[in-house]
């Protein structure tokens, strides 16, 4: 990772709780710009349980615990069927997960980091610009890569298998349309 930055390339990380007490985990997390984990992996990072009815706490510690290691990470924490939450410049945005029949959730921080990956790679902001509060993904056009790995996580819980074999970009199109979710051209 580190030598990755030196020459400019994107680094991203993810890390699992056994690996959050490991002594290189710190070096990690201070050498990469994009972080994906799940709400098990940031308690073990940050010493405190997410509490869907008061996360603010849990935020500020997650958010302390971060800008201590690494104050230019972009984090992306998933909370499962909750969603996730976005953080990028001391803000947090929270985006819904997609409502969809689970039959697995074997892969899908893999495939939510996938999300990550790719749209970075095609050059779309992390979080959204302006703070927003919804309670839907599809109340806004999917335009971010933390909506976009919130898409593709949906797509791998849909599947009985670790890797959605049927995902390519007709398939994620027809898999957003009955959830109404809108792509950003």
């Amino acid at each position: 990772l580190k030598m990755a930055g030196e020459s400019g390339l994107p680094r991203f990380c993810t890390l699992t709780s056994a690996e959050m007490s490991d002594p290189l985990a710190p070096d990690c997390i201070a050498n990469t710009e994009f972080l994906a984990i799940n709400r098990d992996e940031a308690t073990a990072l940050c010493g405190m349980q997410y509490d869907p009815n008061d996360p603010q706490p849990f935020l500020a510690a997650m958010a302390h615990a971060v800008e201590e290691l690494n104050p230019a990470l972009k984090l992306l924490v998933t909370v499962g069927q909750l969603g996730s939450w976005g953080w990028q410049d001391g803000r947090w945005e929270f985006i819904p997960a997609a409502r969809v029949g689970v039959k697995s959730t074997a892969g899908a921080g893999d495939a939510s980091m996938a999300g990550l990956i790719v749209a970075t790679a095609i050059g779309l902001p992390f979080i959204r610009s302006e703070p927003v509060l919804r309670k839907g993904l599809a109340e806004l056009p999917i335009e971010t890569a933390t909506d976009f790995a919130a898409v593709l996580g949906s797509v791998s819980i849909v599947s009985a298998d670790t890797i959605n074999m049927d995902a390519d970009a007709g398939y994620l199109l027809d898999h957003g349309y009955p959830l109404g979710l809108t792509f950003c051209p």
